[in-house]
Order: C-alpha cells, then sequence, then structure tokens
C-alpha cells in the first residue's frame, strides 16, 4: 500500500484532536457518510470482475484527455472545503452577478482509485488559490460542467444563476472518467440569506451616526471577475462608481461576523497599515418582501501578493532584505498597539497570510472576524481550548471521555447560547478570547506575532508545511529552526511563543510531502512508507497532543485560582512572554541596525 494521498475524510485523523482516538483496528476510514461507498472503494478486489472495474484498462476507467478545454464556458478560480468545493466563474454570462455559488463534489475517496491519481484528486485537499485550476480533476470538472451546459442550455442555466438564493449550490453527483455521465444540478439554498439581516435593522443596533454610513449598491449591479477566496470576490461596479477591480466582501456561513467586521470597520479611526472603511454596502432583495437584505460591502483591491508569499518569493529570488523585514515587523506590531486601543479592542488572526502589501511595499491587516487562527499561529491558552470543544462534542469519542471534556471545557469557558443571526455583541463571538483577561489577550497576540515574526525573517510563507494549505513555495525550514534571522532577534521570536509545545522536531509526527501524508521519521530514515505508517503516527500525535492539552488545562484552572508555581508558570509560559511595547523598543533597534 503507498503512503496516505490527502483526502476530506482524514481531516478528522490528520489534523483534530479527535485522531487520538482512532480505532486502528477499524476497517472503513471515519467520517464518511456512506461506509458501502467506502468499503467498495478500499477493498481489496478478489475476483477477476472486480479486478476490471478497477484496471486502467478498462474502457469506462480511461480519461480521454486532461487538457484544459478550449473556449470553456467556466472557470475555476479555487477551491475550498478539503478539496470538495470550487469556486467557479460562469464565462459565458455577460454580467454573471456574484451569487456566491459554488461547484460541490463528493471527497477523494469517492474517486475510483485510478481516476483519484491520474486527476491529482488529493493535490486539491491542499490547494486553495489559482493553482487549483492546472489539475486535472479541475479540467475535468469544467468538462463536466461543458456537458452539462449545452444540454441545459445557456440561457437556461443563467436565469437559475442569476434567481438563485446566495449561496446556490452546483451539485455534481460523482466523479467519472466519462464527464458526461457526471451528473450536475443547481440547487436552491435560502440558508445564507436567513441569516442576513437589513441595513435598517442592522442601524437600529448600532449607535453610528447615518453619515458614518457609505453608500449601497444593489447586488444584481456587480459583474463576477474572479471568485479569489470563498469571501473574496473580484467585482466591477457601475462605470459610475468605479472604473476598476474591487473587492466583495461576503460570506455563505456564519453571516454575523460578517456583520461584526462590519461594524469594527465603520467604528475603528483611520489607520495606514489597516484596511479602510467600506467604499459602499452591497444589498439585495428580500424574497419574503421586506427591506432589502445586507449582502456584504466592498473594499479595496489591493493586487500585490500577500505577505506570506512576498516573503518566501523574495527569499527564493535572493530580494528578501533585511530592512523591509525590520520595517514590515515594526509596522505590524504598533498596529496591533492600534488595534487594542480601538472599538476592536484585539485582534485573533493575526498571520503572515492575513496581511497585504499596498503599492508601498507597506503592510494593511485585513480580515477583522475576530475568529480562530490557524493552529500553527494559535497560542496554546487558545487552540488546547478549542481541541477540548472538538473533543466534548465529537461523536468519534468514547462517552466517558467526552463527558470529562464537556466538565473541563465548562470550567474554563461557561457554554454561551447559540445564534445563528448576527445580534450585535460587543465583542464579536469568539467566546475562547473573550475570556481572557486583557493581559492575557495581549499575551496571546505575541504568540501569534512571534510566529510571524518567524515567517518574515526566515521568508517562509508558513511555520511548516501544512496538510490543510499548500503555498506557493513549499520550504525545508520549519519552526523553530532558525537560517537567515538576526541573533538578537532569534530570542525575541522565541521569548514571544513561550509555552508553546512544537520544540521537539523529532518527535512522532506526520507532515505533508506534495500530495501524501507521511510520518516524517520515516522520511528522515528513507524507509517505504504505508497508509497504515501514517495513520498510526498521526494517532501518537494526537494522543501526545491532547496529554499535553490537559497539562496545560489543569495549569491553567490553577492559575486562576490563585497556585502560580514556578512549575505551572512555566506550563502555561504566557505570563513570561514580552509586551507588544517590549517587542516594539527590540524591533526599533533592529530596523536602526538595518538602515
Amino acid at each position: 500500500m503507498v503512503a496516505m494521498e490527502l483526502s476530506a475524510k482524514q481531516i478528522h485523523l490528520v489534523c483534530l484532536p479527535t485522531g487520538a482516538f482512532y480505532d486502528l483496528d477499524s476497517p472503513v476510514p471515519w467520517h464518511s457518510n456512506d461506509d458501502t461507498v467506502i468499503r467498495n472503494a478500499t477493498a481489496t478486489p478478489n475476483t477477476s470482475s472486480e479486478l476490471w472495474q478497477l484496471s486502467a484498462m478498462n474502457p469506462a476507467k480511461r480519461l480521454e484527455t486532461l487538457d484544459a478545454v478550449q473556449g470553456a464556458r467556466w472557470r475555476i478560480d479555487g477551491s475550498d472545503s478539503q478539496g470538495t468545493q470550487f469556486h467557479i466563474v460562469p464565462l459565458f454570462m455577460r454580467n454573471p452577478t456574484p451569487n456566491r455559488i459554488d461547484v460541490h463534489i463528493p471527497s477523494q475517496d469517492r474517486h475510483p482509485p485510478q481516476l483519484r491519481i491520474a486527476l491529482g484528486s488529493a493535490w486539491a485537499f491542499c490547494l486553495r488559490d489559482a493553482r487549483v485550476a492546472t489539475l486535472g480533476l479541475s479540467r475535468h470538472l469544467v468538462r463536466a460542467l461543458e456537458y452539462w451546459t449545452a444540454e441545459v442550455g445557456e440561457d437556461t442555466i443563467e436565469r437559475q444563476w442569476s434567481d438563485a438564493p446566495f449561496g446556490s449550490r452546483i451539485i455534481v453527483d460523482s466523479v467519472r472518467a466519462d464527464p458526461r455521465q457526471m451528473k450536475c444540478k443547481l440547487i436552491r439554498d435560502f440558508e445564507s440569506e436567513r441569516q442576513m439581516l437589513s441595513l435598517t435593522a442592522l442601524q437600529s443596533m448600532w449607535s453610528f451616526p447615518l453619515a458614518a454610513y457609505p453608500s449601497t449598491i444593489d447586488i444584481s449591479q456587480m459583474t463576477l471577475l474572479y471568485q479569489v477566496h470563498d469571501t473574496i470576490s473580484l467585482v466591477t461596479l457601475p462605470g459610475c462608481l468605479s472604473k476598476n477591480k474591487v473587492v466583495f466582501k461576503s460570506t455563505v456561513n456564519d453571516v454575523k461576523y460578517l456583520y461584526h467586521e462590519l461594524k469594527l470597520l465603520l467604528s475603528m479611526p483611520g489607520h495606514p497599515n489597516i484596511m479602510p472603511k467600506p467604499l459602499c454596502l452591497v444589498t439585495g432583495r428580500d424574497r419574503y418582501g421586506g427591506d432589502d437584505k445586507l449582502f456584504g460591502f466592498i473594499l479595496p483591491y489591493y493586487p500585490r501578493e500577500n505577505l506570506a508569499n512576498a516573503v518566501s518569493f523574495r527569499e527564493r529570488d535572493g530580494t528578501l532584505h533585511l530592512r523591509d523585514q525590520t520595517r514590515w515587523a515594526r509596522q505590524i506590531t504598533a498596529t496591533l498597539k492600534s488595534i487594542n486601543a480601538s472599538p476592536a479592542r484585539f485582534y485573533s488572526e493575526l498571520k503572515a497570510d492575513n496581511l497585504l502589501l499596498d503599492a508601498d511595499d507597506n503592510i494593511v491587516f485585513i480580515d477583522f472576524e475576530q475568529m480562530g487562527n490557524w493552529i500553527t499561529y494559535s497560542a496554546p491558552e487558545i487552540h488546547y481550548v478549542e481541541f477540548c470543544a472538538c473533543l466534548a462534542k465529537s461523536h468519534l469519542v468514547p462517552e466517558e471521555m467526552r463527558s470529562r471534556y464537556k466538565d473541563l471545557l465548562q470550567s474554563l469557558v461557561p457554554e454561551q447560547a447559540a445564534s445563528h443571526i448576527y445580534d450585535n455583541p460587543r465583542d464579536g463571538y469568539y467566546g475562547v478570547w473573550n475570556h481572557l483577561t486583557t493581559q492575557e489577550q495581549e499575551a496571546a497576540e505575541v504568540y501569534s506575532l512571534g510566529k510571524t515574526l518567524w515567517c518574515i525573517f526566515e521568508g517562509c510563507a508558513d511555520t511548516r508545511n501544512s496538510a490543510l494549505k499548500a503555498f506557493k513555495v513549499d520550504k525545508g525550514v520549519e519552526f523553530p529552526a532558525f537560517n537567515r534571522t538576526p541573533p538578537k532577534l532569534r530570542d525575541l521570536i522565541l521569548r514571544c511563543v513561550k509555552g508553546n509545545r512544537d520544540w521537539e522536531l523529532d518527535r512522532v509526527e506526520v507532515i505533508r510531502i506534495g500530495d501524501k501524508i507521511v510520518p516524517r521519521q520515516q522520511v528522515r530514515s528513507a524507509i517505504g512508507v504505508t497508509e497504515e505508517d501514517a495513520i498510526a503516527a498521526a494517532k501518537m500525535m494526537w494522543q501526545r497532543r491532547v496529554k499535553e492539552m490537559e497539562l496545560f488545562l489543569e495549569a491553567k484552572l490553577q492559575w486562576r485560582a490563585g497556585i502560580r508555581t514556578p512549575t505551572v508558570r512555566d506550563i502555561l509560559g504566557f505570563p513570561d512572554r514580552p509586551s507588544l511595547d517590549e517587542v516594539l523598543n527590540e524591533l526599533r533597534l533592529e530596523e536602526n541596525r538595518s538602515r
């Protein structure tokens, strides 16, 4: 058996703490909605008939071509949901509205084995941007959409697209060698619009004067150019408003976070390193006869790469200079201080991927939903609570253990009533962060800052080659190794991330190599890797992390109770991280030395 391919079904084994409870003797991989399909896809063939069904010589399993479709009527711009959701643009429509209609396909484990390899299905798991369009899977999917369009008719599909509720879906029932057999259907989904409120309703909640609100534009007046991300559409507005591309920020999931971000953008004072206030608000008709609903807002478009890609490209090309690195580091730290003093009060999503560069090569902060961060950037006092919440809710965890984690979670973060509809909370919806003291929130920001500084000074897009996202340049160096960071800043970074548990890279751990998940130790010793090896290593990794989580959270409870021994302090780490002021002073000194 070969190494473990990336697949959406592996998310709860490789990327979440539920992997600690994986049953190694289970004959069926986790989290299938149809165990029969998975068994059939993974079972060893026993008869000549079964072998023929899997054989590449079988005409039914042969692909005619994986060339790009010439004159295609559809374009794929990116993907999400571990390679099961694809962002599309209908090129045959003259002025397609940005209705956030994506194509959804079955997970990789449901693709026939021979096709899975030929199409590069596993790569779709970790590719999010336009590179996904070069995959055989994407070209095959475009071909299926072409046949569907020819069968149904362009005019019919355009009418369906224009009239579909925001966030509707095109469902592809299967992935087959013959794209004509891949049945497509546009499904009307009303859930996103149900969560939306009118601008009038939002204004009644917020105390801003009317002058604080930008003008509005109906979503039907905008033309979709590119679907860059699940929340970012590049659009054009009517000529009188803008002749250039702008960003339409929206979401099809948890609209309440979008409204919270809008509230912060409208209330925060202007800052050269923070995304400016929206240019206008996007509304659309209420299907039930009420006031027009707020679908999102328009932001300026920054065409340059984000900081994650910029540092990795420049490091590769030999154009990453210390004077730029120290300037960015100083701007990021100073801006964090400004955010903390603003109505936003904190910034929980700091990572190089969330920082843009403007035309003058200066930092611009984006994304103020105040949601969670990637685990590689998230402080242990944050992500260990999130681990505990995951284990407390998962049916994959034995009931006795689940009950224990529920009690532990309740003692740390009392459960709040979940609401799908925005209700104007003062501090947003990130309960884990909101239960930290002001000093603890700053310490958590400093942790994320430390990881971001490592990326900047090492010239890496991320602290490691993540299974969930492949950047344009994967690097051999991983945190906490240092190759090019100035010595004084190495010490600063390590102080920023006190409490980090990823010091020992040689411990059992799984990593992504290309489109495969492999145990780190076996990669280094050049031993042949099997899927069973990767599964066992993932389980061991998460067992270790869950034990560390339990140790940390018990120490956190002791700290809250006033038991602040040196041992407890050392486990937690956050009491000994430097303040933002201290970090900023050291960065200014380094910036002066680099001139």
